[in-house]
C-alpha cells in the first residue's frame, strides 16, 4: 500500500513537473527580425505554447511544452539565431568586396556563413543548460568570444578568395567550391509559392526564412544556400523573381 501512494505521488510530480516545463528567451527591442525567426520556428510545433510580452527595452518569449525533450529545440532555435543573425553581420561588415545590390553575391555570403556551421551550432548548444532563461545577445557576446575570431578568420579568407574572381561564373565556382555537398547525405530542396510568397521545404520540411535583409529575393537565396543542398526544385518558377530564379537554377547546375 505504501509502495502504491509513493508511486501516485511520484507520478503526480513527475506530471506537474512536465505541465511546468517552461524557458524564456529575451531579445533586445532591436532583435525584431531575429523574434520573428524564432517565432516562426516554435509555431512549426504545435505542442509548443508561446507567449511574448514587449518591456521598454527587450522583448521575452517565453516556451511552455509537455514534453521535457522540447529544450533541444530551444537550444537549435538558439544556435540558429547566432549562427544566421549574428554571423551574417559580422561577414557582411567584414566582407568589404560584396555587391550588396547582386543576388548572387548574397548567395556567395550565404556560403561563408554555412562555413563550420554544424561545428560552431554543437559548441553553442553544449554550453547552453536548462535553467529557463537566455539572453541570446549576452550568450553570444560573453560565452564566445571564440566564434569572433573565427568569423574574422572567414572575412580575411573570404576577402582573398573574391578578390581573385574577376566574372559571376568564377563567383559561382567559388560557391561551388565552399559548399562542396555530399551527395548522399546533403538535404534536397522544393520551393513551392503561395499567396505569392516563396515557401521552402528541406527534405520536406519547412523552414523558416530569416529576415536578414528588406529584400526578400536576397533572403530566399540565403537561406537555401545556407542549407548546402544537394539538389533545388522550383514547383511554380513562373511566380519567382528573375534574379531568383536564374540564380537558383545556376545553382541547382552543381
Amino acid at each position: 500500500m505504501k509502495n502504491s501512494k509513493n508511486k501516485e505521488i511520484k507520478d503526480f510530480l513527475q506530471s506537474y513537473t512536465t505541465l511546468m516545463t517552461e524557458v524564456k528567451i529575451t531579445l533586445t527591442k532591436d532583435e525584431a527580425a531575429e523574434r520573428e525567426y524564432i517565432i516562426d520556428r516554435l509555431n512549426v510545433h504545435t505542442n509548443l505554447k508561446v507567449d511574448v510580452a514587449e518591456f521598454k527595452k527587450f522583448v521575452t518569449i517565453t516556451v511552455t511544452a509537455e514534453s521535457e525533450t522540447f529544450f533541444t529545440i530551444i537550444k537549435d532555435i538558439i544556435s540558429s539565431v547566432i549562427l544566421i543573425f549574428y554571423k551574417f553581420r559580422a561577414l557582411k561588415e567584414g566582407i568589404t568586396a560584396i555587391d550588396s545590390g547582386n543576388i548572387v553575391h548574397y548567395a556567395l555570403l550565404s556560403a561563408f556563413m554555412s562555413f563550420d556551421q554544424d561545428q560552431e551550432a554543437l559548441f553553442i548548444e553544449k554550453g547552453l543548460e536548462p535553467n529557463g532563461s537566455f539572453a541570446i545577445k549576452t550568450i553570444y557576446e560573453f560565452r564566445h568570444p571564440n566564434l569572433k575570431e573565427s568569423w574574422n578568420n572567414i572575412v580575411s579568407l573570404a576577402n582573398k578568395l573574391i578578390s581573385q574572381c574577376a566574372t559571376e561564373e568564377e563567383i559561382y565556382e567559388l560557391i561551388f567550391f565552399l559548399l562542396a555537398v555530399e551527395q548522399d547525405i546533403a538535404p534536397k530542396i522544393r520551393i513551392e509559392t503561395l499567396n505569392g510568397k516563396h515557401k521552402i521545404f528541406c527534405d520536406s520540411i519547412p523552414i523558416a526564412i530569416p529576415r536578414l535583409t528588406e529584400n526578400e529575393n536576397f533572403n530566399y537565396i540565403m537561406a537555401t544556400v545556407r542549407e548546402r543542398p544537394a539538389s533545388i526544385v522550383i514547383c511554380e518558377p513562373s511566380t519567382m523573381h528573375k534574379d531568383l530564379l536564374s540564380a537558383i537554377k545556376k545553382l541547382g547546375e552543381n
